[in-house]
């Protein structure tokens, strides 16, 4: 009988431990340590979803169903970060050439409001559609003060000649609407020191035809004083009519100056 009652004493002892719910101590560590893990996951891909959307957030890319749509940039497309406070004395001088083959220096175009645009006349992208908002601005500033100029950033392709058939294109009036090349340098600091736009020639795989040069699609807006004082974007017709405005506004202003000052 004591042998029976060690062996049943016994074989307690020899039973595995139960928890409170049943399950041995091993398997209930174990599941502790994965369902820590799984929460510890979750509360990662959340973070990382929350982060995901304040950068889409900032960075103004539109949302759908939760999801970023990709922004998918033309090589033409403004993708060097432009500076936008420019220089209260005004662009600095240059002298290029216009498509007549005579000089035109910043002097020249003092004292008249006048817009500027980039393009270049092989170019594969919305050059073509900047040229024909200037050709309105053209037909919508006629009679006034206004000039309008347009400055190639493929100098060494287009010549005077090149861009008086792009100009002849266009309807272009050469007493008011310049079209200028010159030194590649001295356009391409000018550009970037005074216009504050970016402008780069583009170079082996990225070098492709009509594509040979990455520029900005902005109308600048420069005042008689040859001061930059408006940036418009060239592709965007309610832009390009509140730089028309703005031109108009200006040239109309200069007038009764400019009336009593003239000799009998």
């Amino acid at each position: 009988m004591e042998n029976e009652r060690q062996f049943a004493t016994d074989e307690i002892a020899n039973q595995p431990k139960a928890t409170c719910c049943g399950m041995r101590p091993g398997l209930f560590a174990l599941g502790l340590v994965l369902w820590g893990l799984a929460a510890a996951g979750l509360y990662v891909a959340w973070k990382n979803t929350q982060r995901a959307a304040e950068e889409r957030s900032a960075s103004g890319a539109p949302v759908a169903n939760g999801a970023a749509k990709p922004i998918v940039l033309s090589p033409q497309q403004n993708t060097l970060p432009p500076q936008t406070a420019w220089d209260p004395a005004g662009v600095d001088d240059f002298s290029f050439t216009e498509r007549s083959g005579r000089t035109v220096t910043k002097a020249d175009l003092l004292g008249r409001p006048w817009a500027v645009c980039f393009v270049f006349t092989r170019c594969a992208g919305p050059c073509l559609s900047i040229t024909g908002q200037m050709r309105k601005l053209q037909e919508q500033t006629a009679g006034s003060d206004v000039r309008l100029v347009t400055i190639t950033v493929d100098p060494d392709y287009d010549t005077p000649e090149q861009l008086q058939k792009y100009a002849h294109a266009f309807a272009a009036e050469e007493d008011r609407w310049l079209f200028l090349t010159g030194d590649k340098d001295e356009i391409y600091r000018l550009i970037q020191d005074s216009f504050r736009l970016p402008v780069k020639e583009l170079t082996g795989a990225e070098r492709k035809p009509g594509w040979e040069v990455l520029h900005s699609t902005s109308i600048l807006h420069v005042n008689a004083q040859g001061v930059v004082v408006g940036k418009y974007e060239g592709r965007d017709d309610a832009e390009v009519a509140k730089l028309r405005r703005a031109l108009l506004d200006e040239a109309s202003m200069l007038k009764p100056a400019a009336a009593g000052n003239s000799s009998p």
